[in-house]
């Protein structure tokens, strides 16, 4: 099975002082994909170990389409902090904002039914469209664009696309940082790379090393962050989507029968 353990945030405690804009590099196992599950694809928060051991749980949401993680995989990250960088140093891509954008498109999830959970999702993936089609993503960019509206779902996802746009400013981004796997190719150093434009899949492109895994965005709740300028309260469905298939590969975690 494949999965798309993507969108992911990460809630996690931290232990000791907050990193800065970019941190030491920190040991995180994937543990589960939640239960949340739209077009075959597990969305919503995921869960992984912070740290050595598994006392501390991080619940994440993947903002990357284009690679995978597996339940039990084990990488090392760096944590980029959204209230304090303004440019992706060790990040898959040096657009600070696009993943301020996701990061409060993850805070409209809750209380959301399976259907928003997964447009909302999708617009996170959809966020990095235009970057990932320069850089030798586009029939990954057109996989994306061919998922089908979801039966229930109360908007589109090019409406949450603009609210995140018109709205996130008004967030605050404490404790919020970007979890990029230290094998991935960072945004400096993939525009150098002769390969950058290989499509995903094929070998030698720095962009997509296949030794790393999803990019993810996580949130400290022991820091705080909140936004400001919440959706409206009328937009706020109940719902929930339950599907749990453990030891699957995760990328769009994609269910088999």
């Amino acid at each position: 099975m494949r999965s798309r353990i993507a969108t992911v945030l990460f809630a996690a405690s931290m232990v000791g002082a907050a990193p800065s804009a970019v941190s030491a590099q920190t040991q995180f196992t994937f543990k589960d994909p939640g239960t949340t599950t739209a077009w075959t694809y597990y969305v919503g928060n995921y869960h992984a170990y912070e740290g050595p051991g598994t006392a501390t749980v991080a619940t994440i949401n993947c903002v990357d389409f284009y690679h995978t993680v597996g339940t039990g995989q084990v990488w090392n990250a760096n944590l980029t902090s959204l209230a304090t960088a303004t440019v992706g140093v060790t990040t898959r891509f040096g657009n600070i904002t696009l993943y301020k954008e996701a990061a409060y498109l993850t805070t409209l999830e809750a209380g959301k039914s399976a259907a928003d959970i997964g447009t909302i999702q999708a617009a996170i993936w959809h966020l990095f469209d235009a970057v990932n089609t320069t850089i030798g993503f586009s029939t990954q960019v057109a996989t994306l664009a061919s998922l089908a509206p979801l039966a229930g779902a109360t908007q589109t996802y090019s409406y949450w696309i603009t609210q995140a746009a018109s709205n996130y400013s008004a967030m605050s981004f404490t404790g919020y940082y970007v979890v990029t796997d230290v094998n991935a190719c960072n945004a400096a150093a993939d525009a150098t790379s002769a390969s950058h434009t290989t499509a995903i899949g094929v070998g030698g492109s720095c962009h997509n090393d296949g030794t790393s895994v999803q990019e993810f965005i996580m949130k400290d709740p022991t820091i705080g962050g909140s936004v400001s300028a919440p959706e409206p309260a009328t937009l706020v469905l109940f719902g929930s989507g339950l599907l749990g298939i453990a030891g699957v590969r995760i990328r769009r975690k994609k269910l088999q029968s």
